[in-house]
């Protein structure tokens, strides 16, 4: 039930829902009903084309593009549904009966049960984004319910679906099915110079490791005792074709995204643990080349000679992942876990090496969903929505089940990049950065590890009392706004929560002014 919910959690749903109500917010995508009329045919044909019509209604802008019928509300007021939410799940199944009978295809809903104090059972209809606009009415059933057409919501009424409607339908569809078209040409645009033999990614990554030690060209005279040296040979005996790698596994990584197969599948729910653990183990190892690749730049190129191929390639892959069909909700927001595996080792190493201005071209990178462009940050809270699966598959309840595999299972991968840090205390200091990041473009700290682990608070403080220059280049004046930003909302977030923190969840802006615990 908690999957159609969106980004949101429960709490937090409701929270949003009792705003809505108390500021009589009414529009495209909310729709307030005191009571759930459902007894004759016309009463069940109003609800079709209520329900319909808000599907068929696009608003990515507000409320992520989720509508919401909420039973029980007027206007500025909660007043309670009665009964008829005493039984949530036959109601569900009684609603999704009388959509079958009139609309096709059926919109994707879910009924979602509240109780307060004063008025008791109250509740929300959720009705996700739909890709199967538009749902059309398939009987007459009065009430202006009239087969072969379709509405939609303008402000807070509703419309039958004209011309222009028809339009939008029309170009969601084929942006959806010539995307995939566009990967491949774009493929094989980049390997068109490949009937040349390309170095694979492997010989790059091992060329970058080794070459403080085995200069690229022997017979080159430009002096090679620096890992830079080498790295500036390496790019100007092959530029393109160290280039054309990158991309192409980019490309392979952003196909993998989107792929629908048995390791991979779309359709998600009913597996059991051991077969969702296997499908996070193969996104981990479908993203580790990239990363690594990522990783062991933020290590060795220190003269930034690679960073215009680095955006590209994270450019690549950093998109919302286009299914046709159906799917498991939440699948979409697994498919970003590729994506984050690589922003997190890329800032792992580059944060460890000092790099600050590589992390924050890395952060300025912009993540493409269907309707707008949105900082990459913002895909970290997007796969957030993916959390019960990682629950699932670890079988255990976490606060921050993603978090948890990140520093179990893939950060010690990177283990050999780190010089001089223990794992540990570098994972800590990954998660503080984008958790700066994510307050930066007024996010709410994400609940995560270094809010909640005791051996969080050393790695945090020392990093913040020591000042260091590369911090400064990645936030620049803000860092102080941060800082403080932090210590108002994390607290907060541990609350929120319910968890028990004993960690480095305050105190930032003292650290950072040398008053250590």
């Amino acid at each position: 039930m908690n999957s159609y919910i969106g980004e949101h959690e429960r709490d937090e749903l409701e929270q949003i829902l009792r705003k809505l109500i108390g500021h009589g917010c009414e529009g495209r995508k909310v729709d307030f009903k005191r009571t759930l009329n459902i007894e004759t045919k016309q009463d069940k044909a109003e609800f079709a084309k209520d329900l319909s019509s808000i599907a068929n209604t696009d608003d990515p802008q507000v409320l992520n593009d989720f509508g919401y019928i909420i039973l029980g509300a007027d206007r500025e007021k909660l007043v309670g549904a009665g009964p008829q939410l005493d039984d949530v799940d036959g109601l569900q199944a009684h609603l999704t009966n009388v959509i079958k009978d009139f609309v096709a295809p059926v919109p994707q809903f879910s009924v979602i049960r509240f109780h307060d104090k004063e008025v008791g059972n109250w509740g929300v209809i959720v009705i996700p984004p739909s890709i199967e606009q538009p749902h059309v009415l398939i009987r007459d059933g009065g009430a202006g319910v009239v087969r072969h057409e379709w509405w939609v919501r303008v402000g807070d009424t509703k419309e039958r679906g004209g011309p222009q409607d028809y339009a939008r339908f029309l170009a969601k569809a084929v942006r959806r099915e010539v995307r995939p078209i566009e990967h491949h040409v774009q493929r094989l645009a980049g390997m068109i110079e490949g009937l040349r033999p390309s170095p694979s990614l492997e010989s790059i990554i091992e060329a970058l490791r080794d070459s403080k030690s085995s200069p690229v060209d022997p017979v080159d005279s430009e002096p090679s005792d620096r890992p830079a040296s080498a790295v500036r040979k390496l790019l100007l005996k092959d530029h393109l074709r160290t280039e054309e790698t990158l991309i192409a596994e980019s490309m392979r990584l952003a196909e993998v995204m989107t792929e629908n197969t048995e390791a991979n599948p779309w359709i998600i729910g009913g597996k059991r643990p051991a077969e969702l653990l296997t499908t996070l183990a193969y996104l981990e190892d479908q993203a580790f080349p990239l990363a690594e690749a990522l990783a062991t730049v933020a290590r060795y190129d220190r003269e930034n000679a690679l960073t215009d191929v680095v955006q590209r390639a994270v450019r690549v892959i950093s998109k919302e992942p286009q299914f046709s069909g159906s799917w498991t909700v939440g699948a979409k927001e697994l498919r970003l876990y590729p994506l984050y595996i690589c922003i997190f080792a890329a800032t792992m190493i580059a944060a460890n090496e000092e790099r600050g201005n590589l992390i924050r071209m890395l952060l300025d990178c912009t993540f493409q969903g269907d309707n707008k462009s949105v900082p990459i940050i913002r895909s970290v809270d997007l796969l957030s929505g993916a959390a019960n699966f990682f629950t699932a598959a670890m079988q255990e309840s976490y606060i921050a089940p993603i978090h948890v595999r990140l520093k179990e299972a893939v950060a010690p991968r990177f283990l050999a990049l780190l010089v001089g840090t223990p794992q540990k205390h570098a994972f800590f200091v990954t998660e503080f950065v984008l958790a700066l990041e994510a307050l930066k473009h007024r996010k709410a700290v994400r609940p995560s590890l270094f809010l909640y682990e005791f051996d969080a608070i050393r790695p945090l403080e020392d990093l913040l009392a020591r000042r260091p220059r590369w911090l400064h280049e990645l936030f620049a004046n803000d860092l102080s706004d941060l800082l403080s930003m932090f210590d108002e909302l994390a607290p907060h977030t541990v609350r929120y929560s319910r968890g028990w923190a004993d960690g480095f969840y305050s105190g930032a802006v003292k650290a950072y002014e040398g008053k250590t615990r």
